[in-house]
């Protein structure tokens, strides 16, 4: 068998080189028309009710949590670029807190829990203030009540401490409330980002989590 020549082997290895480089270009441009593809599929799959399981989409009933909601934590995966509002930003999923003081509640009056024997014109039991509340206080934030736990004719009262508030006093512990909660909020996320960062990333990609807020007001 003939050796090649020095020639011949270097037109060989370009010419193979160069099919190489060609064969890599077409994979390439093969392999993002399939990612293209596979993203035009599930996004229409998402589309349909039938596939909310497997892409864990919000449930209708539960669609405005996503729009009018007071606070948000978004997980994403991002690109790489030394300016932040240039990297791309994809959605993995989003947490709705509908209202961060949603459990708080303005009391003006001490409860009507104290049960008598009479009953009203249609045979239900009346109900009066209990004579037994005790006020502690009163300061800056308002009547501090108390109940002690006792035991009637009609009924068994529990220990109990309430608080008499005016609509200032309510708005300024709502408002204190509320740096309170979005201050919980920021504080989850970012366990939430340790988290992912302790367990690695997506492949080639890194996983942010952000939190938004909703200003429905003056806070603070």
């Amino acid at each position: 068998m003939k050796t090649p020549t020095k020639a011949e082997l270097v037109s060989k290895i370009e010419k193979l080189e160069a099919k190489v480089e060609q064969d890599q270009r077409e994979y390439e441009s093969l392999r993002l028309r399939y990612v293209q593809k596979r993203e035009q599929l599930e996004n229409a799959a998402i589309q349909d009710s039938d596939n909310a399981d497997k892409y864990q989409t919000v449930h209708p009933d539960n669609a405005h949590w996503m729009s009018s909601s007071d606070a948000y934590i978004t997980i994403q995966t991002t690109g790489y670029d030394h300016d932040y509002d240039r990297m791309p930003k994809c959605r993995v999923c989003t947490i709705p807190v509908p209202d961060l003081t949603g459990g708080m509640r303005w009391k003006t009056e001490l409860p009507k829990s104290y049960r008598l024997e009479e009953r009203d014109e249609q045979g239900r039991y009346v109900y009066k203030v209990s004579p037994h509340w005790e006020m502690v206080k009163e300061d800056e934030y308002g009547q501090h009540w108390h109940h002690p736990e006792m035991e009637t004719d009609m009924q068994v009262l529990g220990e109990q401490d309430f608080l008499i508030e005016n609509h200032e006093q309510y708005s300024r512990r709502r408002n204190k409330e509320h740096l309170e909660k979005m201050n919980h909020m920021i504080w989850l996320a970012g366990q939430i980002q340790e988290f992912y960062n302790g367990v690695g990333h997506f492949p080639d990609e890194e996983v942010e989590v952000q939190v938004q807020f909703a200003m429905r007001g003056e806070v603070g």
